[in-house]
């Protein structure tokens, strides 16, 4: 039997692949199973100095996503000696990746890519795990997708489940056994599990204080900080656009149309009087600098770099909500936030290139692993890593 602890993308993925391949799999998730509507009640995020951001549920993150399907970090592995094509390719066959139709992309979207390609930026469409047939556009991708349109980790579950997988939810697992240089199971408070085959996929807040227990070297947190900045723009109606529908790459950072609910609050606390459906905003991701640390306490702040790299995206993001008619007297930026967090495990220094620890039997498949930060959503490459690895178990 193999023991997976997560059911994220790499938990799911992993348990999946030894399950088609016959193994008998256990998986262990610390949250709860939920209905995909309600993900938004289970955010658990951590206040490190930036917020970084989380869920603990079935599913992991991948139940709020905003269904981004960009490749990332490819030419970083292969410098670690990991070549993922071919899985990244089979991701996304299975994920049924594509950019959406026209039809899906809204008004306020088209505006800002419109208003991006005047100024001489060269916007993009981004590619989704969405189902185009499926899609209600309601913009609640990230809250929780109430058609089940966009995939998410739970279906990879239920498929290793149909193959004779076994779950565990609502349970922690609080330590890791071994016997001399080899992985033995796993402890869940009082209860242990055994088996001589570990995958740990808790992601990169929980996954190094398991490694930590047990004296396997880990490494600093980053993550992609992010800023919103937004300002009204009467009756467009964007809060209803499918999330991050177009992007941006420029320098170090992501620049992506982007709304978020909390733009409502902030305008009114400065003065401007906008409902959800009068507000154009953008988002401007970083890749940051990891300077972060995962202990008895998370912390994780932003350094004199990542605060240069925020002002230029910044700056690009505002000219372009200026070019789509936004009044700047109107922008309001919110607290930064912090998505993506990993490398607390990372490759060649706490795995190695089969993603595995010194101890034998004891993998990580996780944001853990990744080299870099990514400064784009890597749930495709974490996928595909998931899928490397489990040839390789």
């Amino acid at each position: 039997m193999a023991i997976v602890v997560g059911s994220g993308a790499g938990g799911a993925t992993v348990a999946k692949e030894l399950a088609a391949a016959g193994h008998r799999v256990l998986i262990i998730e610390k949250g709860p199973a939920i209905a995909e509507v309600d993900a938004h009640r289970y955010y658990e995020n951590v206040d490190a100095g930036v917020k970084l951001m989380r869920t603990c549920c079935l599913g992991g993150t991948t139940m709020v996503s905003a269904g981004n399907a960009l490749r990332c970090l490819e030419e970083e592995l292969l410098g670690c000696g990991i070549d993922v094509s071919a899985e990244l390719a089979e991701a996304e066959r299975e994920l049924g990746v594509c950019e959406l139709p026209d039809e899906l992309i809204g008004e306020g979207t088209y505006r800002l890519m419109e208003a991006a390609s005047r100024l001489g930026f060269p916007v993009r469409k981004m590619p989704k795990f969405i189902n185009p047939d499926e899609c209600c556009r309601d913009g609640r991708c990230s809250l929780g997708c109430p058609a089940q349109a966009r995939w998410n980790a739970v279906r990879f579950v239920e498929r290793a489940q149909m193959l004779g997988a076994a779950l565990v939810t609502g349970q922690a697992v609080t330590g890791i056994l071994t016997h001399g240089s080899r992985v033995t199971g796993v402890r869940c408070g009082s209860r242990e599990y055994h088996d001589d085959l570990v995958v740990i996929a808790a992601g990169a807040m929980e996954t190094p204080r398991l490694l930590g227990r047990i004296g396997i070297p880990t490494t600093p947190l980053f993550c992609d900080t992010f800023a919103s900045i937004g300002g009204v723009c009467p009756g467009i109606g964007f809060h209803l656009d499918v999330p991050m529908g177009a992007y941006l790459p420029h320098s170090s950072s992501l620049i992506l149309t982007h709304y978020a609910r909390q733009f409502v609050t902030a305008l009114k606390a400065a003065g401007h009087h906008a409902g959800e459906g009068d507000i154009l905003g953008m988002m401007v991701k970083i890749r940051d600098e990891a300077s972060g640390s995962v202990g008895e306490t998370i912390e994780k702040g932003v350094t004199e770099s990542d605060s240069r790299k925020l002002a230029c995206g910044a700056s690009i993001a505002g000219a372009i909500l200026t070019e789509a008619g936004v009044d700047p007297a109107t922008f309001v930026s919110l607290p930064l936030r912090g998505s993506h967090p990993g490398g607390t495990a990372r490759i060649g220094l706490s795995v190695d290139t089969r993603l595995m620890t010194r101890v034998d039997g004891l993998y990580v498949v996780d944001a853990s692993v990744l080299p870099a930060t990514p400064g784009a959503p890597p749930i495709l490459t974490i996928i595909a890593l998931a899928k490397y690895a489990a040839k390789r178990m």
